[in-house]
């Protein structure tokens, strides 16, 4: 019988936010529940790449609806542990951006459809150097449809992958 969450996911709901965390570890994680499981998909599969000044991946959207770019209010990322400056974390969708987070909010006309993919880049030296990167990402989205205790639920995700970096 499968489970909506895996062991290696853990979540909880506190002040209307729920807040879910995943440790990608794919072999423990059977095909079935992988299916079912959106912070597993925040970073899609097989696009973590490294760029000339850091690195691009591509997002899913962590929700089961569209919504405008203006429901992101949290884009975190961390290289190897080390938090990444806000300025210099961009998301692009469909060709529009990059965009800041505080750019984000003046785009409520501009929707994230489920079936789309962002483009997540990042600004990191340490993310150049060969070898092996550690990469969390911190994704945050408020639902306006949504009421909690009067203000909107906020939905938090957390995924991480490896970078590979090849010697030059």
């Amino acid at each position: 019988m499968s489970t909506l969450y895996p062991a290696n996911t853990s979540c909880a709901v506190e002040n209307a936010t729920v807040s879910c965390k995943v440790s990608t570890d794919r072999d423990a994680v059977d095909s079935e529940s992988e299916e079912a499981l959106f912070p597993e998909r925040l970073i899609e599969a097989d696009t973590l790449r490294p760029s000339a000044d850091g690195f691009t991946t591509d997002l899913r959207l962590p929700w089961y609806r569209a919504l405008p770019l203006s429901c992101v209010e949290r884009m975190a990322v961390r290289v190897d542990g080390q938090p990444v400056p806000e300025g210099d974390v961009t998301l692009s969708l469909a060709g529009d951006g990059p965009y800041t987070l505080p750019d984000l909010a003046a785009h409520t006309d501009t929707y994230w459809y489920v079936l789309d993919s962002a483009q997540l880049s990042v600004k990191s030296d340490a993310a150049t150097q060969p070898g092996e990167h550690a990469i969390d990402v911190d994704f945050g989205l408020y639902i306006p449809y949504l009421p909690v205790n009067g203000a909107p639920l906020k939905n938090l995700d957390s995924n991480s992958a490896i970078l590979k970096v090849a010697d030059r």
